[in-house]
């Protein structure tokens, strides 16, 4: 089952981008757990296949950049402390801060709120 899926990805996506690949392979997993089979998109085989393919593609990840202190003060400034939500807003702000949080665990965090 490795072989077929190593195939499908060397050759049915071998034009795609790696977020679509990475797409493909999420809505694959989710549906071998669906339908209770065995997950091969974890298999070493399937693994060392989608590395050669990222290094042909050439994609590299993108770490994101840490807010900066301007940034937390600026977020501060809407966070209303005179009421329990402003104020929770306002520690949840400063933990991630102090927590070395990235801008995207941030926003994701932020639109909960």
């Amino acid at each position: 089952m490795p072989e077929q899926f190593n195939h499908y990805l060397l050759e049915d996506c071998k034009n795609d981008k790696a977020s679509t690949i990475d797409r493909r392979i999420s809505s694959y997993r989710e549906y071998l757990h669906f339908i209770q089979a065995p997950n091969v998109t974890k298999h070493p085989d399937v693994k060392f296949c989608l590395r050669k393919i990222y290094r042909r593609i050439g994609c590299l990840r993108k770490q994101a950049r840490p807010l900066q202190r301007h940034e937390i003060d600026l977020m501060l400034l809407t966070c209303d402390l005179d009421n329990p939500c402003g104020l929770r807003n306002a520690v949840m702000l400063e933990l991630g801060y102090h927590s070395g949080s990235t801008v995207i665990q941030y926003l994701r965090a932020w639109e909960d709120i």
